[in-house]
């Protein structure tokens, strides 16, 4: 019984570890929360902006929370960037690991004071290459 306990303990400490980075600020840890909510996608040669509007609606109507989604303002990504992907019911997070290694793209959430162009991006999940 002690060992259960332990262990369902631990797993939500991983859990909670993994959702929130300790230098997170608010906003960034309220993102990856958002990004652990479930969705189902289909996209076959659409745009990658359109692609972004359309999982910031879905992760909006499965975490109840607006996520912001932008391409990399400082890099090489580009919004014209034609994206074919299909994913059912997976995790906001998985889906953004596999299109992006699909498409040779990366993505992160930025903390903190991180500002281009004179708009300041926390919580905003930021795609590049």
């Amino acid at each position: 019984m002690c060992r259960l306990v332990a262990l369902t303990v631990l797993g939500l400490g991983l859990a909670t570890a993994y959702a929130q980075d300790a230098k997170d600020t608010e906003k960034a840890a309220a993102t990856r929360k958002a990004l652990m909510s479930k969705i189902s996608v289909e996209y076959k040669d659409t745009l990658l902006q359109d692609v972004l509007k359309d999982l910031s609606e879905r992760v909006k109507a499965a975490a109840k929370q607006d996520v912001q989604f932008k391409v990399d303002p400082t890099g090489a990504a580009s919004n014209n960037t034609k994206i074919t992907y299909e994913a059912k019911e997976k995790v906001t997070k998985e889906v953004l690991d596999e299109l992006c290694k699909k498409h040779d793209l990366t993505h992160s959430v930025i903390s903190g004071k991180y500002k281009a162009f004179g708009v300041k991006y926390d919580g905003f999940v930021f795609i590049g290459k």
